[in-house]
């Protein structure tokens, strides 16, 4: 065992000097890293000798008997624990919150055993951000720094459309979502209508308070579902803004046509002789009689 102690790289040499005996230490004058090496041929008796003194060099003061140790390229014990700087330790708490947000991951998963084994095991230094940490300051942070994002993209673009839609939410309130095309589609912000009667009065003045956020030359178009309410507050804004397009979502209004042609008999047929016969003959056969 001591001889491997010597002779690994990665022991540093303060170990290795409690190592020596009294007789190692009383290195001669002169005595240098070659000569040293080379006496490793001598005989058996002097082969710890050169063992203990390959990594050192010994210098004599005037006592003669305390050795000086100059340093060498071995590592030291620190390398062996996993320090993380904090500037590292801040940017993986920040990547690890937006990984967490994107994916709508639950906060309490930094609370979960398995996780925090798994962190543990993946990087020893790394201090898991708590749940109150994750829903507050990261989340205020990362806030900023995506709405600055969206901000800039908005304000660099040339033309934009603007698109409104709402529906319930889960405590079935009811959510009016506006985003903004610019070549891709950015959310903006929610609206709960809360106790606010669903007018198009009402969706009037939400409408035309983004237009003018963002001034209003830049936007081509206005989008909505095809309710009532939504429809008439696009006419009254366009009345402000005569340059605007309005028109309601053709994904929405596919899904009413959709569901029209589903209510006619002659398709009720069709699906119900599709649903009897596994194979694609009782179609062509049933056109063929028609």
């Amino acid at each position: 065992m001591r001889s491997h102690l010597f002779s690994c790289v990665k022991v540093p040499n303060p170990i290795k000097l409690k190592l020596y005996t009294a007789e190692e230490l009383k290195c001669k004058k002169g005595v240098s890293t070659a000569s040293v090496a080379s006496s490793s041929t001598n005989a058996d008796n002097k082969s710890s000798y050169s063992e203990s003194c390959s990594s050192v060099v010994c210098v004599d003061h005037k006592d003669r008997e305390t050795p000086t140790v100059l340093k060498t390229s071995s590592s030291s014990i620190g390398s062996f624990v996993d320090v993380m700087k904090t500037s590292d330790q801040e940017q993986l708490t920040i990547s690890l919150a937006r990984a967490i947000y994107n994916s709508n991951t639950p906060l309490s998963i930094v609370e979960n055993e398995h996780w925090k084994l798994y962190f543990k095991e993946l990087r020893p230094s790394f201090v898991l951000p708590s749940q109150f940490l994750l829903s507050n300051r990261l989340l205020e942070d990362e806030y900023v720094k995506v709405k600055a994002l969206v901000e800039e993209k908005v304000s660099l673009a040339d033309n934009l459309a603007l698109q409104c839609d709402g529906w319930s939410n889960l405590r079935n309130e009811g959510v009016e979502y506006i985003i903004i095309t610019t070549s891709n589609p950015v959310f903006i912000k929610s609206v709960l209508t809360k106790t606010e009667s669903n007018t198009a009065v009402y969706f009037k003045g939400i409408l035309l308070n983004i237009l003018e956020k963002y001034e209003p030359s830049k936007f081509m178009a206005v989008v909505t579902d095809n309710a009532k309410n939504m429809q008439k507050s696009t006419k009254l804004s366009q009345r402000k803004y005569p340059h605007l397009i309005s028109y309601g979502c053709i994904a929405h209004t596919l899904h009413f046509i959709y569901k029209d042609i589903l209510k006619l008999k002659s398709v009720d047929k069709i699906i119900d002789s599709t649903k009897m016969q596994s194979r694609p003959e009782p179609i062509a056969k049933f056109y063929m009689q028609q």
